[in-house]
């Protein structure tokens, strides 16, 4: 009688009576066919841009031959995905994408359903001679935290392994939208709250210090506030405020009286007793040049006596132009000034 194989992984079943000397090898053997398909590990290179590949099946009854491994990591650079074939066996891999360029290898063992892995993803597999099937045993081959949690039951959501069933949170999202989860005054369980990092408006607060928008807004809100004064008597003089008037006397501009007329900041109209030219807020001018508006004075041309005016003396200080004062002479006997308003500046 010859010897057999198994039709898993190829381990000799020796016959009554054969493998004389040899048994014990053969049995080593078997060993060792047992120790690489639970632990044994290959590290397969695929060509260059390869789109396919094929790992060779093992040889029953000998050691040795990637197919018959347990975990099997496949390396190279890819620029497209790449399907690889395995033996039409039944039997469990470890697989592992360790490809360069970014690329999905698809395991196969024939026509059935395949596998996909992206880079640098792994899956458990299993591989089946019924339909030549590849069946996925991981729950995943990503690495995406959004695969990950698609995978939570459904039933999830309504029993106690949901936040809703805790005993120390919130029972209901009703009503809670665009809220966030903090814990409570008393440091004893979670609430909903309002968002006070920002409005998601631009990264606006919603409130500040507990308080709305509305609150800051009500001057009657506000602590430390200065004083605003209701009466002139409430300013001080210190601060550069005007506390009084700076009129100081009035008598007539006429006849003499002009010397105590007004303090600095009394405003006049009046004309200038000289033929210079004034313009607005340049120049200054004594206040013993300025004459009441309306004076003419009669010169020799027109008078066989000396030249008067009707007012011979100004108020004291210094004053200065507001409007444009421009001296007239018209060449004829009686040349009139103009007038404009003068402000006392000294």
């Amino acid at each position: 009688m010859s010897d057999t194989f198994t039709s898993g992984l190829g381990h000799v079943k020796m016959a009554d009576g054969s493998n004389a000397n040899t048994w014990g090898t053969k049995t080593n053997t078997n060993w060792d066919i047992t120790d690489e398909a639970l632990t044994g590990k290959a590290i397969i290179t695929i060509a260059t841009n390869a789109t396919s590949h094929t790992v060779s099946g093992f040889t029953d009854g000998t050691a040795g031959g990637d197919a018959r491994k347990f975990f099997l990591r496949f390396e190279g650079s890819l620029n497209a995905t790449c399907t690889i074939t395995l033996p039409t066996t039944d039997k469990i891999y470890g697989i592992e994408n360790a490809t360069s360029g970014s690329q999905a290898i698809v395991i196969s063992c024939g026509s059935g359903n395949n596998v996909t892995i992206p880079s640098g993803g792994s899956a458990v597999v299993h591989t089946s001679v019924t339909n030549q099937h590849v069946q996925n045993l991981s729950n995943s081959t990503s690495s995406s935290v959004t695969d990950a949690v698609a995978k939570i039951p459904s039933s999830w959501t309504s029993s106690a392994q949901s936040i809703l069933g805790l005993t120390d949170t919130p029972a209901s999202y009703s009503g809670q939208a665009g809220k966030v989860l903090k814990v409570n005054s008393g440091a004893t369980a979670l609430e909903f709250a309002a968002d006070d990092a920002g409005s998601g408006s631009g990264g606006d607060a919603a409130t500040l210090q507990s308080q709305n928008g509305a609150y800051y807004l009500n001057w009657n809100n506000f602590t430390n506030k200065p004083t605003i004064p209701t009466n002139n008597s409430q300013l001080s003089n210190g601060a550069g405020y005007v506390t009084s008037s700076g009129w100081t006397s009035m008598t007539s501009f006429v006849n003499g009286g002009g010397a105590t007329y007004g303090g600095v900041g009394t405003y006049v109209f009046a004309t200038v007793n000289n033929a210079t030219d004034y313009p607005p807020g340049t120049s200054s001018i004594s206040g013993s040049n300025l004459r009441p508006a309306g004076a003419v004075t009669i010169n020799a041309s027109g008078n066989s006596g000396p030249t008067a005016e009707i007012e011979t003396s100004g108020p004291s200080g210094t004053w200065r132009a507001m409007g444009n004062r421009h001296a007239t002479n018209t060449g004829w006997a009686g040349a009139t000034s103009v007038a404009t308003l003068f402000v006392r500046t000294s």
